[in-house]
């Protein structure tokens, strides 16, 4: 007999035990912070904190680095975007943008041209993009054909 006391005693500890650790716990208090969607992650890259726009600090075209659109600076905001300083014909003045899918790596400006990001970070922001016109305006040339590379800085 005492024999069985002393089994059924640990059990009903065992018991208790498991009854009350599960109520210790509370909803939502996972230590995992929650997952920011690319596409927010993106938008607040692109927009910044420091209002500061993204200036351009180097183009390439089919790989081949140009002296075109100096002085570029780009702004954008949750859906819009403005250039200043020469982009007008590659960038224009002011327009809208969207995410072409969730994964944000491509954005859709509103003339249709899609464009890529390559690499964007808090200072630095790399885009390409294919531009079909070659531009020549006043004796110069405002805009050529190929594969665009711009590397943005803030």
């Amino acid at each position: 007999m005492e024999t069985r006391k002393l089994f059924y005693l640990p059990s009903l500890v065992c018991l208790a035990l498991l009854l009350v650790f599960p109520t210790c716990s509370k909803k939502g208090d996972d230590p995992t912070p929650p997952v920011v969607p690319e596409t927010e992650r993106v938008t607040a890259l692109l927009k910044g904190t420091s209002g500061v726009p993204w200036s351009l600090s180097q183009v390439k075209i089919d790989n081949e680095v140009v002296d075109l659109y100096k002085d570029l600076r780009l702004s954008f905001t949750d859906t819009g975007f403005t250039s200043e300083n020469g982009g007008g014909i590659v960038w224009p003045k002011a327009g809208n943008w969207r995410f072409q899918n969730d994964d944000a790596s491509v954005i859709i400006r509103d003339d249709n041209l899609p464009v890529s990001i390559v690499n964007i970070a808090d200072r630095t922001l790399v885009v390409s993009f294919t531009w079909d016109k070659l531009v020549f305006e006043g004796g110069r040339n405002q805009a050529a054909a190929g594969r665009h590379e711009m590397t943005f800085s803030r």
